[in-house]
């Protein structure tokens, strides 16, 4: 079977969040087990920079908001994802600095709803035809928001490849107005509460979820719980809708990456055989002391605890600046935290930090 990824990131080229681990891993799984798999993401500034050996495969002209961008698809000899790389280059679109959302001032860029369709519309024109790649997959596997226009463009082609859409996250939806809408040239039809309208505005995500032909997300339980009211972010009626092509597959973690045994940023391996408490020991005294704290043997049985993370109220961020004075307050214990994300949250841990000094250890960014 012949199965091409897109995606918005893919670690570790470029990462803001477990989706960038997806795009990674589960490719190359289903490439050790005999699949013919392909990773297409745009060609961002980052990626180019880390990426040798580029060749255009070819080019096409795609609809834009209001103008046709001029788009190269570049086949890459890149060895980070452990399959075929391919990238959609349309340079006034991802040949900036910043994340791939965000201006690196933190706010989110001003053409969001152009980019991801022109990168969206460019993908469903290669998967449809092998005139470029002499390669076309059987099915395509879109990813979050950001590709949620891919399954309705390619309901749009004749004799397209069937559609596979995977939900991380349904607080980021990809909302965006009846203006951009306008502008972006997208079918009227698609205008209605039965496709990608939602509450006045368009979702992208929820074109996803209306247009694919089957939909997953990241466990059984968050399946059940997003077509809920309390959960669902207000698409848990169009889930309910399209329950019977919903499926929660639980994430599973790359072995060959999370593994202390061999882990080049540990300090200090260690495995359930070998050195299982005396290494983890060591690395926890290693960061504490990159941390600023050097601490007695005595001390080191304090309990140390860590959260990595976005700090934004999807992640309950908000709950942990409820419950950290209590833990402080009442236990023997030391907190990590390393993240970055809204300012609020941002500013409200340094605040905390400052309180709490060598018992808040606080790493921004």
């Amino acid at each position: 079977m012949k199965i091409l990824f897109a995606a918005s990131e893919a670690y570790p080229l470029v990462k803001t969040g477990g989706l960038g681990d997806v795009v990674h891993a589960l490719p190359r799984a289903l490439h050790q087990n005999g699949m013919d798999v392909r990773v297409i993401l745009p060609a961002y500034r980052l990626i180019l920079e880390q990426t040798d050996s580029l060749r255009i495969a070819g080019w096409m002209e795609v609809q834009g908001a209001g103008r046709m961008h001029l788009v190269r698809i570049f086949e890459t000899n890149d060895h980070h994802l452990g399959v075929p790389l391919l990238l959609v280059d349309a340079p006034h679109l991802f040949d900036r600095p910043g994340s791939p959302y965000l201006h690196p001032d933190g706010y989110n860029w001003h053409d969001n709803a152009e980019r991801f369709t022109v990168f969206s519309r460019a993908v469903a024109q290669l998967a449809a035809s092998s005139d470029i790649l002499d390669w076309k997959p059987d099915v395509v596997h879109g990813h979050d928001w950001q590709t949620g226009l891919l399954p309705a463009f390619l309901k749009l082609i004749p004799d397209a490849p069937a559609s596979v859409y995977t939900i991380h996250n349904l607080s980021y939806s990809g909302v965006f107005s009846h203006e951009e809408f306008t502008h972006l040239q997208l079918p009227n039809e698609w205008w209605s509460a039965d496709a990608a309208e939602f509450f006045g505005n368009f979702s992208m995500l929820k074109a996803g979820i209306v247009f694919s032909d089957k939909v997953t997300t990241v466990s059984p339980t968050y399946a059940e719980e997003i077509q809920t009211p309390g959960f669902g972010y207000g698409f848990d009626g169009v889930l309910r809708a399209h329950h019977h092509k919903l499926r929660g597959i639980l994430n599973g973690i790359d072995p060959d990456i999370w593994n202390p045994a061999t882990d080049p940023y540990l300090p200090d391996h260690y495995s359930l055989k070998h050195r299982y408490l005396a290494g983890k020991r060591s690395n926890k005294q290693k960061l504490l002391k990159q941390l600023g704290l050097s601490l007695q043997d005595d001390q080191m049985d304090t309990p140390l605890l860590g959260f990595i993370g976005r700090l934004v109220e999807q992640k309950g961020v908000d709950l942990l600046l409820q419950i950290i004075p209590s833990i402080l307050d009442n236990h023997d214990a030391r907190i990590v935290i390393l993240g970055s994300g809204e300012k609020q949250y941002e500013n409200a841990l340094r605040e905390m930090a400052a309180l709490y000094p060598q018992r808040l250890l606080l790493t921004l960014g």
